[in-house]
């Protein structure tokens, strides 16, 4: 019985730890997507031109990241882009 307490005991204080660092790495991965200097933009608009096969031809999207728009000239717009942040 009192071994079972002991694991019980360690398993618990295991867990507190574990959700304090889960918590402050989720803090600390949003602070670091304000300071790195490339960063994840989502694309939130895009000017095309229909080709064969339903193919499109871009010719500029914009996309909106941590630190606002970026308009990207470019012939292939994927949904999610990796840019810089700053220009």
């Amino acid at each position: 019985m009192r071994t079972e307490h002991h694991v019980l005991g360690a398993l618990s204080g295991v867990f507190r730890v574990s959700s304090v660092l889960l918590s402050q790495w989720k803090l600390a991965a949003l602070v670091a997507l304000f300071f790195i200097p490339t960063g994840p933009h989502l694309r939130w608009e895009s000017t095309y031109t229909e080709a064969f096969n339903h193919h499109r031809i871009y010719s500029s999207c914009t996309y909106i990241g941590a630190r606002g728009m970026r308009v990207v000239e470019a012939d292939n717009c994927p949904l999610i882009a990796w840019l810089p942040t700053y220009w």
